[in-house]
């Protein structure tokens, strides 16, 4: 699981923050997400602590912090996470249905609670809707992808 989250994690920072206006939330984030890449889990997670106070609806910064509580082996503290970025989301699909970026990360954090079926249709309906894009296949693949290992690594 935590191979699949550091290449998820990549996918995070490239394509969200696109369509969100907090400067001083955006700034902490980035500032823990490169704590995290460094592993300092603490530091990461405090700034990310701030973050989600700062602004509770920046749902980037809620599925950083399930990361860093998936690499503090606190799954469940990742989970919460992971389901309060989902109701952001959905919350910003519905306003947004167009927006590619956020629509993978969306399609991402549903990968994340374990919900591949519905992370590849959310992508799936995407590409129909989108066909000259060509983020959205990769990612598709990179979430199929990640799946793959996280069954090959239980299998084991």
């Amino acid at each position: 699981m935590k191979k699949s989250i550091s290449t998820l994690l990549f996918l995070l920072i490239a394509t969200s923050c696109v369509y969100h206006n907090t400067s001083k939330a955006k700034k902490i984030w980035l500032e823990a997400t490169k704590a995290s890449f460094e592993r300092k889990h603490a530091k990461a997670l405090l700034l990310l602590q701030e973050t989600t106070k700062i602004d509770p609806e920046f749902a980037p910064a809620w599925m950083s912090k399930g990361m860093v509580y998936v690499a503090l082996e606190q799954d469940q503290k990742a989970k919460e996470c992971y389901e309060e970025a989902l109701k952001i989301y959905e919350k910003q699909y519905e306003r947004e249905p167009d927006n590619i970026d956020l629509i993978q990360d969306y399609a991402e954090v549903l990968s994340l609670l374990g919900d591949k079926k519905g992370s590849v249709r959310i992508l799936n309906a995407a590409i129909k809707k989108f066909p000259k894009d060509k983020t959205l296949p990769l990612f598709k693949k990179m979430i199929l992808k990640s799946s793959e290992r996280e069954t090959n690594q239980h299998s084991r």
